[in-house]
């Protein structure tokens, strides 16, 4: 942050009344009309042109509050052009101590419109100006148009269509298209020219920001598809490719729980979604579609307990029975029980085979 403000100050000139760039050995008829600006806010530009000279000296608290007036307004004016020119500026005017002397000598230095040969190195800075890196297309415009004032009324003066021209011609490749529509447009003025180019310039940022975001990598629920059941998640916009043991997934978007990010269920089917909900408002408990069994699906399951097929451990009618008797059996406490238990047992195993 500082090496910017110490940048700053070397090319530009601040004070409560304004801040205008520095004077340098290029840019006077610019920093003359500005800092006559400053100048003026100050109260001193009379002082400066000769219109106003300094009060007779007196012994009565007018006079003398009239000459504190002056020299305070003559000091400013001194510091306004010493602080605002550049050190290669500066040089022409240091050690003077009269505003109007220093700005005499700074036109007779710096002013090349006074001079043709001072004059056509304008001309020429102008037809070899061309857009920066970064620079924008109205930054680029106003540096013509600084050339074009500093020529006014002069031999070599740069017309408004010279000046057209040349930034058809200057411009980026990416305004070919706005200027085409402008070359096409009769009497087009600079500032109908500057509002079409800034136009452009702001769809290109936004095309080009939009473009980085199409290039990133989409992650999240609408990366992949989803594989099938016993499988990964399959990859392509309809998930054609199954993961291992499953088939093709689902299409782009997933019907993954948002609340505990699983995808075996859905957010509505989630027991921690359905815990969390307040009294009242859970929502009825449907079977998962992990754990959800089909009709055609009833013969491939087979029971733990029997090895039957047809039903599961927890369904199978041998095991109840078998449990039945085992509590009657530890509830009884007799021989005679447990022998009546294991032939019933084995009647029941018989009667299933």
């Amino acid at each position: 942050m500082s090496s910017h403000n110490n940048q700053s100050s070397k090319t530009y000139y601040t004070s409560k009344f304004g801040s205008i760039k520095k004077l340098s050995n290029t840019n006077y008829t610019i920093w003359k009309g500005d800092v006559t600006v400053i100048l003026q806010a100050m109260g001193a530009y009379a002082i400066i042109n000769g219109e106003e000279d300094e009060p007779a000296a007196g012994n009565t608290a007018a006079s003398r509050t009239a000459t504190a007036d002056y020299q305070k307004r003559r000091a400013y004016a001194i510091s306004a052009i010493r602080f605002s020119c550049t050190n290669k500026a500066a040089i022409y005017v240091n050690g003077l101590s009269n505003p109007s002397e220093m700005w005499q000598i700074l036109k007779e230095r710096l002013d090349l419109t006074t001079s043709y040969i001072g004059r056509t190195a304008i001309v020429t800075q102008f037809q070899n100006a061309r857009p920066t890196v970064g620079e924008s297309i109205s930054v680029y415009v106003a540096r013509l148009q600084a050339f074009q004032l500093q020529l006014q009324g002069s031999t070599e003066e740069i017309t408004e269509q010279v000046l057209r021209t040349d930034v058809y011609t200057t411009a980026p490749p990416e305004f070919k298209t706005a200027i085409g529509y402008l070359k096409r447009t009769p009497d087009v003025t600079i500032p109908n020219l500057i509002t079409v180019l800034k136009e452009t310039e702001e769809e290109n940022k936004v095309e080009a920001a939009a473009a980085v975001v199409d290039s990133k990598p989409r992650t999240g629920l609408y990366a992949h598809g989803r594989g099938g059941r016993g499988g990964r998640r399959g990859h392509g916009d309809r998930g054609s490719c199954g993961g291992r043991g499953g088939h093709g997934g689902q299409g782009t978007k997933n019907q993954s729980c948002t609340y505990c990010r699983m995808d075996n269920h859905t957010t509505e089917d989630c027991w921690k979604h359905q815990k969390k909900q307040p009294e009242g408002q859970q929502q009825p408990q449907t079977q998962s579609r992990k754990h959800a069994r089909d009709a055609d699906d009833e013969n491939d399951v087979i029971c733990y307990h029997c090895s039957e097929s047809g039903h599961m451990r927890n369904e199978c009618e041998l095991k109840k029975r078998v449990d039945q008797i085992r509590r009657n059996r530890n509830g009884n406490g007799n021989s005679q029980g447990k022998e009546k238990g294991l032939l019933a047992i084995e009647d029941m195993y018989e009667n299933q085979q």
